[in-house]
């Protein structure tokens, strides 16, 4: 079926549909129809197939509810529909910041930035335990021609440790996905979404607050935070969401970061995804967490080996966060986790006066899980990005991450990053000797599998590739 010409939403009885599909939308009080992924059209498909083609994604509403697992059988038996399923409001299980407050974590060496609460932040130091940013920052402290893209509730932009330096709004307007101008009001910007940017950009060595990965130094930017806001949480506005975050006119992201996870599938938002991938977008997503973890598919950080960057996460110990140790939160496991960041208690931004008490300077709280290891790796890439530059394919710089993961802990305990299981992916993240590697010439860059179960070497390299059991 099709839309009238130069339409992007219509009645039912105004489209083009067949028999089968029409009499299926009568049976069920169809009313319209609109397309999920506005201005992208058959053509765009057409002049470049190495995107998918989202044009073929729609949106029906109906007058009254309705059995919809009777629909989806009847409208499965019709030749040409590929999928159906429900526009889902989404809950996301990560947002309980009662669960990161109030817990106190002292003892820890002061070297490197002087940013007041820099010494509690165990997560970035040059141990065996951090991911080496001190190192990284001899190398680079981000740059600005490179983008990163937060994707949840909205950053405050109040708070004196970051700079936004655009984004949008997504929300329903007219019952239909669309992008609006950036809600920066304290109403409408929450505490986990603001942790989640410190973590990636707080300004570095600037004698205030923490230091972010890739904050750049001093006054001196380092790359750049967009916020993606979403007003309305339903998988048609997350997937418009992903889909514009490429888009110059919009948010021109390099790399975005979904710190949140869902146990359902949702083939818009893979569509979506995809399309991020073929414009040359990083997507890291956090892995998920429980008190009970397991190797359930989370998504969206399963949806596809090769699109998402999904994010596991260790402790203080560098061991996987698992119920049998002593970590705060346990990380969920399984096919599809690339790597894991650090995940037990270290500080971050929350809004203007919303902060705990354990801390040297105002508004900063304590985060950890599977969401606060997701933004690590995505300032990472940020890094990496401003090393080498943006026009590289996605995979190649999830690769190099992976490939000098820190691997002499755990479950696979071989010192090999190229090997992986199902609990360390990879190994545990070290940007340091990332980017040493990347500024190597001599180096050579491997990919990974694209399946989860074979490795599959995808250019020349110098060393095998196994996955362990």
């Amino acid at each position: 079926f099709c839309l009238p010409e130069n339409t992007e939403e219509a009645l039912i009885n105004d489209c083009i549909i067949s028999d089968k599909i029409k009499v299926t939308f009568s049976v069920f009080g169809a009313v319209s129809i609109r397309k999920i992924f506005t201005g992208f059209y058959l053509d765009d498909f057409k002049s470049n197939q190495n995107v998918p083609d989202l044009s073929r994604f729609f949106t029906v509403n109906f007058k009254d509810n309705i059995d919809f697992a009777l629909l989806c059988q009847m409208l499965g038996d019709i030749p040409g529909v590929l999928f159906v399923q429900p526009n889902r409001l989404l809950q996301n299980p990560e947002y309980d910041n009662e669960f990161y407050a109030n817990f106190t974590n002292k003892s820890f060496p002061l070297d490197d930035p002087n940013d007041l609460d820099w010494a509690k932040q165990w997560n970035l130091k040059n141990t065996t335990r951090g991911i080496g940013c001190p190192s990284a920052w001899a190398i680079t402290t981000g740059d600005s021609t490179v983008r990163i893209g937060v994707l949840e509730d909205g950053i405050s932009s109040q708070h004196y440790d970051l700079d936004i330096f655009g984004g949008r709004s997504f929300k329903l307007i007219n019952g239909s996905p669309a992008a609006a101008a950036l809600d920066t009001s304290l109403s409408n910007t929450r505490d986990h979404p603001t942790q989640v940017a410190g973590i990636i950009s707080a300004k570095t060595n600037n004698l205030r607050g923490i230091a972010g990965i890739a904050g750049g130094n001093n006054g001196t930017s380092g790359c750049r935070l967009i916020s993606l806001q979403i007003i309305d949480w339903t998988e048609e506005v997350l997937a418009y969401a992903l889909y514009k975050a490429p888009s110059p006119t919009y948010l021109d992201c390099d790399i975005v970061n979904m710190s949140f996870a869902y146990d359902c599938y949702s083939e818009p938002v893979r569509a979506a995804i995809s399309f991020c991938n073929s414009q040359g977008v990083n997507i890291v997503a956090a892995k998920g967490q429980a008190v009970a973890p397991d190797s359930s598919f989370y998504f969206p950080a399963d949806l596809d080996y090769s699109w998402v960057t999904s994010v596991g996460c260790f402790g203080k110990d560098g061991l996987f966060c698992d119920n049998g140790d002593s970590c705060y939160t346990y990380s969920h496991f399984g096919w599809g986790v690339d790597i894991l960041g650090p995940g037990e208690f270290y500080p971050s931004l929350i809004k203007p006066g919303n902060g705990a008490q354990d801390f040297n300077d105002s508004d900063l709280n304590w985060f950890l899980g599977t969401s606060g290891a997701s933004p690590h790796v995505a300032a990472s890439l940020g890094l990496l990005r401003s090393v080498l530059g943006n026009g590289l394919k996605p995979i190649d710089y999830e690769s190099i991450l992976k490939l000098n993961s820190r691997d002499e802990y755990g479950y696979s305990n071989d010192g090999n990053p190229q090997t992986w299981n199902s609990r360390y992916g990879h190994g545990c993240l070290e940007i340091g000797s990332t980017l040493e590697f990347a500024t190597n010439t001599d180096n050579e860059i491997v990919h990974f599998s694209t399946n989860g179960s074979l490795g599959i070497p995808l250019c020349s390299i110098k060393r095998g590739y196994t996955f362990m059991s």
